[in-house]
């Protein structure tokens, strides 16, 4: 039942990295159906976490309707999507899902160097955004 109740919250955890990235629930379902078949049955540790943001990544402009998704999302998470996309996905992967910059490098086929520089740049913004939205 444990191991039920593990994998469960790892399936949500999923979803939930996903629709922060892509803001669309078919994209994120999506990328969680993806992430599924590449890890299979095997849900443990990050791989699930680290190869639906892959997708939901490299797959997000197939799903141009954001408007849904960002409805399910706190008024503070819809803020992110004020920040440019790879400022956004930095962000999301370093802070929200606390990946490193190795993996998050890997995911984004970016240098470590230019994820950090992107989440600075997201962290510098993030305060504006958040006034946009409030206001």
């Amino acid at each position: 039942m444990t191991a039920d109740i593990n994998m469960e919250e790892t399936l949500y955890e999923a979803f939930r990295a996903a629709l922060v990235l892509t803001g669309s629930v078919e994209a994120a379902e999506r990328a969680v159906a993806d992430g599924i078949s590449i890890v299979g049955s095997d849900l443990a540790g990050d791989t699930l976490l680290v190869e639906t943001a892959r997708y939901a990544i490299q797959r997000r402009a197939e799903y141009s309707d954001q408007q849904e998704g960002l409805s399910l999302l706190p008024l503070e998470l819809t803020a992110l999507f004020l920040l440019s996309p790879i400022c956004r996905d930095c962000l999301v992967l370093r802070v929200l899902m606390g990946l490193t910059s190795e993996v998050s490098a890997g995911i984004m086929n970016l240098s470590k160097d230019e994820i950090g520089e992107a989440l600075y740049c997201a962290l510098l913004d993030l305060p504006r955004s958040m006034d946009s939205v409030r206001s």
